[in-house]
């Protein structure tokens, strides 16, 4: 790939670099290519750079690992402040909508590590960095290799290997492509066909392709390693159903709390260990000075310490109170342990009132059914994640001001009781007087405390 750029006579041009950009933290490999503008003299009076950008070969599809593709100017700037974005032989920006972004705005990754990797190479081949100023004035003196926008490490590739790497990534994904029907292949229903969604209090359940979280190394400093579903892609948002809100409602939000004991021993331990990180040898004998000190305990009997020394030494717990009739002191307490996903289960009963509404029931049915179905890839190596579902209350259109929120969830158990009435009844054409839906979801991720900050302080939340 770095063979087949070729840098314009006279120019400066760089190394190839890589930056996240957008909210799911793609990688776009760029490089720069600077022409110095210079006075009568020797003085440098300014200059224009170039963004350059990998484009991959699409034309005869995807390639496995072969990096096919080209460098192709996306952007011009003579002062690095503005950008002019180019465009290609069809008259389309080549960068993207979350590449502009980030280029256009000075706090974006792109435009900073731009600046900083042009400053870089500028000052590499000998131009004085009061002549650099003059290039590149766009956040020079903040941006450095050390210094996202987000105080994070940016990422820098300068062989070929990360581009191999982001490729076949790309060869895998393509390979686990369901061969099922997409969540835009539905249609929106509701039951019953009357149901006024402008005046009625309802529930809707809107079918979600998964969208498994992004990793990456952009917030790695902070301890985040795996980024948040985006749902802005409204190809990821399929059919809607809407139906009248159940008599019952309930949630139940819950925390996993378990008791946890430690024994003197086991905190001596602790703490030497915390020490040893934290002081080194100092902690670690400070820490066993303080045990010492603890079995000469003027205030504790002969006794005494010798029950708390045997406790110490002997591996079976038990033979302390076998012996002295005494145990070591647990320091019992209730500890977080984890948060807890919750659950929410509704059930529906419907009969139909004309053929229209009972080919509604049939669909709708059919909607849950095969949504929640495990779905095969395009090889047989791989099985996909069911579809999941966006669940909201609706009050006369509106969400619901009253009730809870609920993040996305999966259908774990769907079940249809077809003779809920306890006898076989029918129409003419067959189609059953009666249904019950009985359907129970899953969040797929917990609630923690800053969730409730996206919503008003007057709102439940979830």
């Amino acid at each position: 790939m770095a063979g087949n750029f070729q840098c314009p006579q006279g120019q400066i041009c760089s190394k190839e670099y890589g930056t996240a950009v957008g909210p799911r933290n793609t990688n776009l490999y760029f490089r720069t290519s600077t022409a110095i503008s210079q006075g009568s003299g020797t003085e440098v009076t300014g200059g224009t750079t170039t963004l350059y950008t990998w484009v991959p070969d699409t034309t005869s599809g995807f390639t496995f690992g072969t990096g096919q593709g080209s460098w192709q100017p996306a952007a011009r700037s003579n002062d690095g402040k503005k950008w002019e974005l180019l465009k290609d032989s069809n008259g389309k920006n080549i960068l993207g909508a979350d590449a502009e972004k980030s280029l256009v705005s000075t706090n974006g990754n792109l435009n900073r590590n731009v600046a900083a990797n042009t400053t870089k190479t500028l000052n590499a081949a000998g131009i004085k960095p009061t002549d650099t100023k003059k290039i590149v004035e766009s956040n020079t003196e903040t941006a450095t290799e050390e210094a996202n926008a987000d105080g994070s490490v940016p990422k820098e590739f300068t062989t070929e290997d990360q581009q191999k790497t982001d490729e076949l990534l790309r060869g895998l994904q393509g390979a686990i492509q369901s061969k099922s029907r997409g969540v835009g292949d539905y249609k929106n229903e509701k039951y019953p066909l009357t149901l006024d969604t402008s005046t009625q209090d309802t529930i809707q359940f809107t079918m979600l392709e998964h969208a498994p979280r992004k990793t990456g190394t952009s917030d790695f400093a902070n301890g985040n390693f795996f980024g948040d579903r985006n749902r802005d892609d409204v190809k990821s948002r399929g059919a809607t159903i809407t139906l009248p809100i159940q008599p019952s409602i309930t949630d139940s939000n819950t925390v996993n709390w378990t008791g946890q004991s430690i024994t003197a021993l086991e905190a001596m331990t602790g703490i030497a260990a915390a020490s040893a990180i934290s002081s080194g040898g100092t902690g670690v004998a400070a820490a066993l000075e303080g045990g010492a000190q603890l079995l000469q305990n003027k205030a504790a009997n002969d006794s005494m310490k010798s029950a708390i020394a045997l406790g110490f030494v002997s591996s079976n717990k038990n033979f302390l109170t076998k012996t002295t009739g005494a145990i070591q002191n647990p320091n019992l307490e209730l500890l977080f342990d984890s948060p807890s996903l919750r659950q929410f289960s509704f059930t529906f009963v419907m009969s139909a009132r004309e053929d229209d509404e009972s080919q509604a029931i049939r669909r709708i049915i059919r909607f849950f059914k095969q949504g929640m179905s495990v779905q095969r890839a395009s090889t047989g190596l791989f099985l996909k994640s069911p579809n999941t579902f966006d669940i909201k209350y609706k009050y006369k259109s509106n969400d619901h001001p009253y009730l809870n929120k609920i993040k996305e969830c999966a259908l774990i158990n769907f079940s249809v009781d077809y003779t809920p009435a306890g006898n076989y009844s029918t129409y003419d054409d067959g189609a059953m007087t009666l249904y019950a839906l009985s359907m129970q979801f899953q969040e797929l991720d917990p609630i923690y405390n800053d969730d409730y900050d996206k919503f008003g302080k007057e709102s439940i939340g979830y």
